[in-house]
């Protein structure tokens, strides 16, 4: 099993994880937790908890739960997924997610642009400007 961070500035949950074995990530290649947790989710073929994949990447509950959360909310441009939930053998019901498929990342967002810059026209109606005056001179 290798065991891998990723750097800090990138992720909201930094901190080491083991992948499980038989996966491997090629050397220079700076893949989010939630990319690998999605590949080992469609080789296993399966609905997951957070408890398998907690316990397949050495990380905590917590940790795994936000995963899974940010992988069914993803577009289905990246990745295919199914959130359900698992009646295992009477006990309470436990969430799960089912991921069919994975493209590759989502396209950066880029920052729209406003146009020219200059702020937008205000109306200030001499009313209003009166009693803004006003109400200031009070203090």
């Amino acid at each position: 099993m290798k065991e891998t961070s990723l750097p800090a500035r990138h992720h909201r949950h930094p901190g080491p994880y083991t992948l499980p074995s038989g996966m491997s990530v090629p050397d220079g290649e700076d893949t989010p937790l939630y990319l690998l947790v999605a590949r080992w989710a469609v080789i296993q073929n399966r609905p997951l908890t957070s408890r398998d994949i907690s316990e397949a990447f050495h990380i905590i509950n917590r940790r795994a739960s936000d995963i899974m959360l940010y992988i069914s909310r993803l577009p289905d441009s990246v990745l295919t997924s199914h959130l359900l939930w698992l009646h295992p053998d009477g006990e309470s019901r436990r969430r799960a997610i089912r991921v069919t498929a994975v493209y590759g990342r989502p396209a950066p967002v880029e920052p729209k642009n406003t146009g020219s810059g200059t702020p937008p026209a205000t109306r200030k109606s001499k009313p209003v400007t009166d009693l803004r005056n006003w109400m200031v001179s009070r203090r």
